[in-house]
């Protein structure tokens, strides 16, 4: 435990450091790739390197401590919400033994129509368990008090948390009374993750304002901020680092801001693209250009686009796209 809380605490020290600077893209033929797909490593850019370290300082203070504040992490879709459970989960394996294995984080999906049974259900289903039939609230939180400890559970990462606003708000008393009652009983820090909507509920709830009031927030890169137009920047000179075959430099700033205008700066949306063109130029036998990047954002990100609003097409009007019909009409705009 030692060696983790030593890990933990230098991982939390990240919040106060400012971003490494990124490293030159170097050639565009990029040799030493063998096949042609994106290197697919997690981009910690610096609104993820402060959430990971964010979740480390609860870890870490679980395991000093042994009780467990709660938090909230909240983004847009396509915002990296679930790579970054990914990536803690990573960090921190399951470790297989005899018995029981051992579960650092323990990753609960929140029912897309959630109650206090459905999700009690799910916190067992984490475990690999199906739930018994006709079992009861009471004993099925019983059984997952004694699973945290079999399981040595340190935290406890709950995604999908907008659900409840989506579909059952009037849930969310009795949950949030099931979720004070666990954490008093099995102390261990609790991570939601959600929409910024799912904030409501945060909130509105007197008890859970007062147990979640560490909220930190996934924001897309902007153009607006010179320091987050510099990092989105920085990221396509990582991405195209990372691309197998010849590119044209995605982080040029005529071409990042078309990019930016494509993905909304989401994380998830540049992915696909740079996936997409990956294959159509393969399959052109020719490197990628602008071409490519529009083939791409209409095969992936918005089928039938008007080549006025095509943002990689010379044509295309470098916009949001959160308009009727338009890929990030849903935005959630809740603050």
């Amino acid at each position: 435990m030692d060696s983790t809380l030593e890990f933990l605490e230098k991982l939390a020290l990240i919040r106060f450091a400012p971003v490494a600077a990124q490293t030159d893209a170097g050639d565009l033929l990029r040799p030493g790739f063998d096949c042609a797909i994106l290197e697919h490593t997690t981009i910690e850019h610096s609104a993820f390197q402060r959430c990971i370290s964010e979740i480390a300082s609860l870890h870490a203070q679980y395991l000093k401590r042994g009780k467990g504040k709660c938090a909230a992490i909240v983004g847009q879709s396509g915002s990296g919400k679930s790579e970054l459970i990914r990536r803690y989960c990573e960090l921190f394996p399951v470790v297989e033994r005899d018995g029981f294995d051992k579960i650092p984080v323990l990753v609960v999906q929140t029912p897309a129509k959630p109650t206090l049974k459905n999700l009690s259900e799910a916190f067992v289903h984490a475990f690999g368990i199906p739930s018994a039939a006709q079992a009861t609230e009471t004993r099925i939180t019983k059984k997952i008090r004694q699973l945290l400890k079999d399981h040595e559970v340190q935290l406890i990462a709950i995604d999908e948390f907008q659900h409840f606003v989506d579909h059952s708000p009037s849930a969310m008393k009795e949950v949030t009374d099931w979720l004070k009652s666990l954490n008093n009983a099995c102390p261990r820090p609790i991570v939601v993750f959600g929409l910024p909507r799912c904030l409501r509920i945060i909130r509105k709830n007197v008890q859970m304002r007062r147990r979640f009031s560490r909220i930190w927030t996934l924001t897309p890169f902007a153009a607006d901020s010179t320091g987050s137009w510099q990092e989105f920047r920085a990221v396509l000179r990582d991405i195209h680092r990372r691309t197998p075959i010849r590119a044209l430099p995605f982080h040029d700033p005529d071409t990042a801001r078309r990019f930016l205008a494509a993905s909304e700066g989401l994380m998830d949306y540049l992915i696909q693209i740079v996936e997409a063109a990956i294959e159509i130029a393969m399959a052109k036998q020719k490197p990628i250009d602008l071409l490519t990047l529009a083939a791409a954002f209409e095969s992936e990100i918005w089928p039938g686009c008007p080549k006025r609003l095509n943002p990689f097409l010379a044509e295309g009007e470098l916009r949001s796209l959160r308009g009727d019909g338009e890929p990030f009409e849903l935005w959630d705009t809740y603050q």
